[in-house]
């Protein structure tokens, strides 16, 4: 009985070293192995050959947003209009619908750059010129896209125009961040980076020289601002509530900061100075004044219901250019019947 076990014992012992042996030379065979690109991971969606610039973005590096080619402090001439060749000069390394990606590194973050717009093609030239030449300096993957509202029936309608160009933007490409830009507002620093920073809103554009470079109030965000993907969707977007000028703005700090928790950051003033470019101003009157403050009062029973979720609109057309993507968008009052269209007495 005793030799019996003896001789399984012995077996075992056999068993495991030979067990022991097999696995370790396999180890040793699959480390010697070359590393290949698991092409699944990068073939289109009918399995055809990867292309070599899906290829190579593998092995890029990653771009640094700190680099040599930025210049700090950038004059601006306001009252220069740049022409058509001057405008094109800037298509280098721009995809025919206005799509830039950065030569030789990978950009770590994608930003959609959404401009609510009317009428004012004069500045959307001026803000190219400026903005196009910046963007590319801190190595951005981005897309400027200029969301239009047709017609002049309607008080221009800022948020909606905002919401409209974000989902529209969404169906092109999986963005990080968006930024809400006015076309009028441009930096003069180029160490201004614009990226963005989950749980935190950028604001960007807090000083602004017709203004005296102060920031007014603690919670406003107007101008100009940074915000991921992610957190917009969060807070439901921009009031689509405020026609003509003015609340908007407010109503997205509230919802933002006092509703949702996000962090409100802004950068130093030396790198964060922006100028304004001449238009005509829009006045308010009193009775106007206080219907949009009153109206403010009604975000928290608004936030959940008003803004990306609610927003009406009709894509009229498309354009693709080399700087941007120019969207036609209807927005009619009667999809709007109980926002402040009606205590303004619009409709």
């Amino acid at each position: 009985m005793k030799l019996r076990m003896r001789r399984w014992y012995f077996v075992g012992l056999a068993l495991l070293a030979a067990f022991v042996l097999t696995y370790s030379t396999f180890f040793l065979w699959l480390r010697s192995q070359p590393k290949h690109i698991p092409v699944k991971d990068v073939n289109t969606k009918n399995n055809h050959k990867a292309d070599d610039s899906q290829l190579d973005s593998l092995t890029l590096p990653y771009c640094s947003q700190h680099n040599r080619s930025l210049v700090g402090e950038i004059s601006v001439n306001k009252s220069f209009v740049p022409t058509s060749a001057d405008l094109i000069a800037l298509e280098e390394g721009m995809s025919v619908d206005g799509n830039y990606k950065p030569l030789g590194c990978k950009s770590p973050l994608q930003i959609a750059i959404i401009i609510p717009f009317r009428d004012r093609n004069t500045q959307l030239q001026q803000f190219l010129y400026h903005m196009v030449p910046i963007l590319k300096r801190q190595n951005l993957n981005f897309k400027i896209y200029v969301v239009e509202q047709d017609g002049f029936d309607v008080p221009f309608n800022r948020g909606a125009l905002f919401n409209a160009g974000f989902l529209e933007a969404m169906k092109e490409q999986d963005w990080y961040c968006v930024i809400l830009h006015d076309v009028d507002l441009l930096p003069i620093n180029d160490h201004n980076i614009y990226n963005c920073q989950h749980g935190t809103v950028l604001h960007l554009g807090w000083a602004v020289d017709t203004l005296g470079y102060v920031q007014e109030q603690p919670i406003m965000l107007g101008g100009a601002l940074a915000i991921s993907v992610r957190d917009f969707e969060y807070v439901n977007g921009i009031s689509n509530s405020f026609w003509g000028w003015g609340g908007e703005d407010d109503d997205f700090a509230i919802r933002a900061i006092l509703k949702r928790g996000l962090f409100i950051e802004r950068r130093p003033l030396n790198i964060s100075k922006y100028v304004m470019l001449p238009h005509k101003k829009t006045t308010m009157g009193i009775d106007d004044l206080n219907v949009r403050r009153e109206f403010l009062n009604t975000v928290g029973k608004r936030e959940k219901i008003d803004g990306l979720n609610s927003v009406k609109y009709i894509l009229l057309n498309t354009t693709s250019e080399n700087l941007y993507s120019r969207l036609l968008i209807s927005i009619r009052a009667e999809d709007y019947p109980y926002t402040l269209m009606n205590r303004l007495g619009y409709n």
